[in-house]
């Protein structure tokens, strides 16, 4: 299983799901590509540069007070999702790629 940017949000969130639910992922592998996963983050990130009106992702969401129930960081910091370490075990590869440009 793959994606790039809100692709790789919902995967991953599909996977951290179906391990906190007691089902393996259907998945062998997990590779993510620049993925959103603090969507509050993201979005004050957003708002910063004036992005935020015409981003979907406060309305994808249900509005920001939502924001932390669709976050895989924020799931995985308040241990909404039990039953992370079986990660390594049930997919061969996990890899997360993002790229950042500093000056």
């Amino acid at each position: 299983l793959s994606g790039h940017s809100s692709g790789a949000h919902v995967s991953m969130l599909y996977i951290l799901q179906s391990i906190n639910a007691g089902k393996p992922p259907m998945v062998d592998a997990f590779i993510s590509l620049s993925g959103v996963f603090d969507i509050g983050k993201h979005y004050r990130w957003e708002a910063a540069r004036g992005a935020h009106e015409v981003s979907p992702m406060k309305a994808a969401a249900l509005g920001e007070h939502s924001f932390g129930y669709v976050s895989p960081t924020c799931l995985l910091k308040n241990h909404q999702i039990s039953n992370v370490r079986t990660i390594a075990q049930l997919l061969s590869c996990f890899t997360i790629s993002h790229m950042s440009l500093c000056r």
